[in-house]
């Protein structure tokens, strides 16, 4: 289903990083109402560029006006066609967009993505952890020069599902976390007028995304 798309990026990581003011207003505002407040954080140039990608590739945009009342997420898309959607569970929760396709009655196949960019070479995880299931698309320039040499770097893209980029000991270690936040969470009621809740804001770095590992965990992308 996305292939081509995906094909496409990795021929040119570029392409995830152009100024698209146009789609950038059509995203903030769910493009159905031009009263209401869109999306709660600014549409980054590399969603809105993504979401040309998707209009390019056949993808019709479904903003989620359009599915308020449904009991499915895509239950409003009653022509067959491909589709997508925006910040489909709230601006700071992942995922940041879903594309589908909708037979008329109900969709029949799904991918979940999740867009990171960084300048540096690390890049947060707004839940804190990667999601099973959902495909991982990260863009920041990798260094091509030797250490203490002059710095070069490339632009580059991560392709991936959320399961397969951690380590087994990365993994370990955020079960022992998660462990922990949810007892706190579930449990601790906090102290006198203080009402707790933990949440992670972790940061992951991209130095062992090289070339060899981006292509390895490309070939376990079923798209």
């Amino acid at each position: 289903m996305l292939a081509p798309l995906f094909a496409a990026i990795r021929a040119d990581p570029a392409l995830l990083r152009q100024k698209q003011p146009d789609m950038i207003r059509k995203l903030q505002t769910q493009a159905t109402n031009t009263d209401a407040q869109g999306t709660g954080n600014k549409v980054t140039d590399q969603e809105a560029s993504f979401a040309t990608l998707l209009e390019a590739h056949g993808f019709a945009f479904q903003p989620k006006q359009a599915t308020a009342t449904a009991t499915t997420a895509t239950a409003a898309a009653t022509v067959p066609g491909k589709y997508y959607n925006y910040q489909v569970n709230g601006s700071q929760r992942s995922i940041d967009f879903r594309a589908f396709e909708h037979n008329g009655t109900t969709m029949t196949r799904h991918i979940d993505l999740d867009l990171k960019h960084t300048t540096s070479d690390v890049f947060f995880l707004n839940d804190g952890w990667f999601h099973k299931d959902v495909v991982y698309i990260v863009t920041w320039d990798r260094r091509t020069s030797a250490p203490r040499k002059k710095k070069t770097s490339e632009p580059a893209t991560l392709i991936a599902l959320g399961q397969d980029i951690p380590s087994p000991e990365e993994s370990a270690c955020m079960e022992e976390l998660l462990a922990i936040k949810k007892k706190y969470n579930t449990e601790f009621k906090g102290c006198g007028s203080l009402s707790t809740y933990i949440r992670f804001a972790n940061r992951y770095k991209c130095d062992r995304f090289t070339p060899e590992e981006t292509e390895r965990l490309y070939g376990r992308v079923a798209v």
